[in-house]
Parts: structure tokens; C-alpha cells; sequence
């Protein structure tokens, strides 16, 4: 999409926020999730399991109506 990361969510992680986080430990525990994420969605992306046509998702040839959960 023209906005970066503006376009439809494909896979998300829930993450914790703990009473002794600080901004970085928390960053830092994302970024380990990002780290996951990104690979696997451009894995089903080049293996042509992941296809997104006119801002709709399909996974395994499935409409992805909500983003999968790591």
C-alpha cells in the first residue's frame, strides 16, 4: 500500500506488558515476535499459500478475516 504497514494484517502476536517492563524489555520481546513473523508470512507468500487481491487475504485459498495469531 502506498502507507507503510497500511495494509490489511496477516499474522499478529500477543505480548504480554509486565508490571517491571521498560520501554526497551518490551520492545525487545516484540522484536522477537517480529522476528518470527516476518519469515513465516513471506514463506506462504513464496511457497504461493498467501495471496492478496483487491485488499482481501487468502491463506491456503481461505479469506483470512482475522489475522493469524502467533
Amino acid at each position: 500500500s502506498p502507507e507503510l504497514d497500511g495494509g490489511p494484517v496477516i499474522m499478529q502476536a500477543r505480548i504480554p506488558v509486565l508490571e517491571s517492563d521498560t520501554a526497551d524489555s518490551l520492545a525487545r520481546r516484540v522484536l522477537s515476535k517480529e522476528h518470527l513473523i516476518y519469515p513465516q508470512v513471506v514463506e506462504w507468500f513464496c511457497a504461493e499459500r498467501l495471496s492478496l487481491d483487491n485488499n482481501v487475504i487468502r491463506l491456503d485459498q481461505q479469506v483470512l478475516h482475522e489475522p493469524v495469531i502467533l
